[in-house]
């Protein structure tokens, strides 16, 4: 499965209604050990999809549900800019500061009844949001409707 394809069933994992820790971990790999990890902390993922090096898990603080999805690739599975805008659409792009990475933020790029998912893709510092602009991270934002 592509890395795009990979991105595109997360979001619509995590814009199901209903959905847990254990389901994003059911399709992500296990958490590692937390050794007495706050709720606060994301969870690191033993991540055993392929293109992806690392990815961790953050939860709503009042009910431990999950909240963000964050992907870091490996380098020679970098999604480029111009994929993602083929699958999700038009970005916006917020302001960041400089010396950080640039964000693009892809809007409700998946939904439910209750959930819509923001896909947010982070370039290298000083990188313009060209087509061809490689992305190192996603973040996949679960917010209620």
């Amino acid at each position: 499965m592509e890395v795009i394809e990979t991105v595109h069933a997360l979001a619509k994992l995590m814009a199901r209604d209903g959905l847990t820790v254990r389901d994003v971990l059911a399709q992500v790999g296990p958490a590692m050990p937390s050794a007495g990890r706050p709720m606060e902390l994301p969870l690191e993922l033993r991540c055993t999809l392929p293109g992806i090096r690392v990815a961790s898990l953050a939860r709503y603080p009042d009910d431990g549900l999950p909240y963000f999805l964050e992907l870091d690739f490996d380098a020679e599975h970098r999604p480029a800019v111009g994929e993602l805008r083929k699958t999700f659409g038009s970005f916006l792009r917020p302001p960041a500061d400089r010396g950080m990475p640039v964000p693009l933020s892809f809007e409700r790029v998946a939904r439910d009844a209750a959930w819509s998912v923001t896909l947010i893709a982070n370039l290298e510092p000083g990188t313009p949001p060209e087509d061809s602009a490689l992305v190192h991270r996603i973040v996949l934002r679960r917010d209620p409707m």
